[in-house]
């Protein structure tokens, strides 16, 4: 049997509002409540024809089209717009009425209309590189403005919206400077100028990503923007950057974990996780079969008439592999998180049934697409720098397909009391703490007919420098350990 460890404070585990040690259950984080920064990032590159780039460019007006509608509806009252309310995952072809998809056809007509938005995005088609996220960025900024104005000509013409008396800039000049000055034609020579094309250009990018942000904070220090105003702001100033983040989410579901580790002796460990060693080191066992060691948990796995159901199911360890970079991923072609017939008819197709290129590898193979798809999708959750590797950590990742995992209290799930194999006192922990601990342990012995439950204290060895653990002899009453 594979052992692993756990560290928890003494408040997760004996505290009311979390009770971990009582109820067996373990908590599954989101990647923003660990504590890298870096968790659940993905170097996403944009590759791919004009049909699906100009689908790209109606997802973003629709869910444009959805945010100003949310603005018109709201104003800057108690409502604050969210990127969780646009509709991501809806298809082309599904809108809450037909006057809906007039709209929203006639706003893309519109804007595809513009000879200078075709030449950009063209641009973008054929450009010799993969767009990666601050380049996008970099072009979303750029075509905002005039797809804002194509949503809002529309909503005024309809009567949705009162006429604006202050007119949004007018975008043809800026981007007749880009055709005239031959944007993508001077990218492509710089790229060839330098050793490294691909990471110059990154650079380049990054600059101009930075620069933005820095503008948008001097207007707001200089008061130019009304911080109040966070509706509207989040509409016109901030909706690329907002959209750019919230599209990630179309290709990867959203996951969660728990943490263990394959040794308990660092006592850097045992400061941070272990809460400056008051804590405790909770020994798990897995189930071991030829090519991995599972535990057993109590999670939503199918959906019946009364809602979610639980059964059992085995969550592999999987160990943290520690290195530099993530790997490069290529969006349009990791739309697996949807099923097929969505991801055709939104993304892969255009008007006339044409199809990307984009879908070739999926339409060729489905099942090798899939295997790649989770491959990438597992990968990068299961790397971080090497900054880390001191930790030596496994997960059990969670990721659910018809449960809405985004609600905490579904992802505090149970485990088997016969996986807990014992514990580990911390060098600081509270007598009081310890005894309260033994004595839940001790009733759980009793109600499970356990008499093999270890417990350890942790000590500094001397000889090894690190943190050594000592088994503390007859901490149980004489009914569990006759």
């Amino acid at each position: 049997m594979s052992t692993f460890y756990r560290f928890r404070s003494v408040e997760h585990l004996l505290g009311k509002e979390y009770l971990e040690l009582e109820n067996q259950s373990l908590f599954f984080a989101s990647p923003e409540q660990l504590n890298d920064a870096m968790e659940g990032y993905r170097d996403f590159f944009w590759s791919g024809d004009l049909i699906i780039w100009k689908n790209f460019f109606r997802h973003y007006l629709r869910c444009l089209q959805h945010a100003l509608a949310l603005l018109i509806l709201h104003g800057e009252g108690h409502h604050t717009i969210s990127v969780n309310e646009l509709p991501l995952f809806s298809a082309a072809d599904d809108f809450p009425t037909e006057d809906y998809r007039k709209l929203a056809e006639e706003i893309a007509q519109q804007f595809f209309a513009r000879e200078d938005v075709i030449k950009h995005i063209t641009g973008m088609v054929n450009s010799d590189s993969k767009i990666r996220r601050d380049e996008l960025r970099f072009h979303l900024n750029y075509l905002h403005l005039i797809a804002f104005e194509c949503v809002a000509n529309v909503h005024e013409a309809h009567g949705l919206m009162p006429e604006r008396t202050v007119a949004v800039p007018d975008m043809r000049m800026r981007l007749q400077s880009v055709e005239h000055n031959n944007f993508f034609e001077k990218l492509s020579e710089l790229r060839k100028a330098h050793e490294d094309g691909d990471k110059f250009l990154d650079g380049l990018f990054q600059v101009s990503a930075q620069l933005i942000g820095n503008l948008a904070l001097g207007n707001f220090a200089a008061r130019r923007v009304d911080p109040s105003a966070k509706n509207k702001n989040f509409v016109i100033l901030d909706f690329p950057e907002r959209y750019l983040k919230a599209i990630e989410r179309l290709a990867f579901r959203d996951w969660y974990t728990a943490c263990f580790m394959s040794e308990c002796s660092n006592s850097s460990i045992w400061g941070n996780y272990g809460h400056n060693h008051t804590g405790v080191c909770l020994i798990f066992e897995g189930k071991d079969y030829d090519d991995r060691s599972v535990l057993p948990i109590h999670a939503y796995n199918a959906v019946g008439a009364g809602g979610p159901i639980k059964g059992v199911v085995e969550l592999p360890f999987s160990a943290v592999n520690y290195t530099e970079g993530y790997a490069k991923i290529d969006f349009f072609r990791s739309l697996g998180r949807m099923p097929v017939p969505y991801v055709s008819r939104t993304w892969y197709l255009d008007a006339d049934g044409k199809a990307s290129v984009c879908a070739e590898d999926m339409y060729r193979d489905e099942k090798a697409w899939r295997d790649r798809y989770w491959n990438n999708f597992l990968g990068d959750i299961l790397k971080k720098t090497d900054d880390w590797a001191y930790e030596k950590e496994y997960r059990l990742v969670l990721y659910g397909n018809t449960v809405d995992y985004a609600d905490p209290r579904n992802r505090t799930l149970t485990y088997d009391f016969a996986s807990l194999k014992g514990l580990i006192f911390g060098i600081n922990a509270k007598t009081e703490d310890k005894l309260t601990i033994v004595e839940v342990i001790a009733q759980k012995c009793v109600a499970h007919k356990r008499a093999d439950f270890k417990f350890y204290q942790a000590y500094y060895d001397p000889h090894k420098r690190n943190i050594g653990h000592i088994e503390v002899m007859h901490l149980l009453p004489p009914l569990i350990t006759a």
